[in-house]
């Protein structure tokens, strides 16, 4: 009688440890959580590091100091979701439920040899994933099972997290010379019309206001939806694109030309 009131719940912690970690994580990284960019950081290693088995310093590295600058940019930017030999419903469905290794995998490779700073990462992940367990065992669930159920938390929404973190971008312009900053952004950048689903994991910055994030992205998620009419108006009056596409008009376009 308990299963389903635990499938909601689980859906519940699910979502919101989701939320917690896409936001935070990216808020940080670009130091618009919080005024004080050291308050900043020590939030990063709460959200990153912690919450989400990630290194915060490989996350600004990947993300703000690669991404950013360089987006679709072949040279400049890898491509680490990239792997053409997998079938595409395994692709978009099966491989995301694996993400939470691909990110520590990828942290220990960017801090290795950087001993001091991989110890300082192991340590507050592994405190982490002490603290997720714990939430379940002290429920009355094995270790075993809590380890398996604070896995299920961390995964169950990682398709969206992973199709996020490519729909604004796929297939876009893929300039092989750095274009000026503007022309650079709005050529491979478009914007996700938001839902009720999807509001909730990563803000605007990740949805409507996507392109207006790459254009000023020390912004807040409350200051890029003042920004966007003003924005979208400029663009149009300039003669740039300003993209919009819904989260499953990308998805069928996906598995349709992957």
């Amino acid at each position: 009688p308990y299963w389903p009131a635990r499938v909601i719940g689980m859906i519940v912690l699910s979502y919101a440890y989701t939320s917690i970690a896409i936001t935070g994580t990216h808020e940080t990284s670009h130091l618009s959580y919080v005024k004080s960019a050291f308050v900043n950081k020590l939030w990063a290693y709460f959200f990153s590091d912690f919450w989400s088995s990630q290194s915060h310093l490989w996350w600004h590295y990947r993300h703000v100091q690669v991404h950013h600058l360089y987006p679709n940019v072949p040279d400049r930017e890898p491509k680490p979701f990239y792997f053409p030999w997998i079938n595409r419903y395994v692709y978009f469905f099966v491989i995301p439920y694996l993400v939470v290794f691909w990110l520590m995998a990828y942290s220990i490779k960017h801090l290795w040899k950087k001993w001091s700073k991989l110890s300082a990462y192991l340590l507050i992940m592994l405190l982490g994933w002490t603290l997720h367990v714990y939430l379940f065992v002290s429920i009355g669930f094995s270790v075993f099972a809590s380890l398996g159920l604070a896995l299920l938390m961390r995964s169950l929404f990682s398709p969206i997290f992973m199709h996020l973190a490519v729909f604004n971008h796929i297939g876009l312009d893929n300039p092989h010379q750095i274009l000026p900053w503007l022309p650079r952004q709005d050529a491979t950048t478009r914007n996700i019309k938001p839902s009720w689903l999807l509001n909730g994991m990563g803000g605007n910055a990740f949805l409507e206001c996507h392109l207006e994030h790459h254009l000023f992205p020390s912004l807040s998620n409350h200051l890029l939806a003042k920004i966007r009419p003003t924005v979208r108006a400029f663009l149009t009056e300039k003669g740039y694109q300003y993209r919009e596409e819904t989260y499953v008009s990308c998805l069928k376009n996906c598995l349709k030309h992957y």
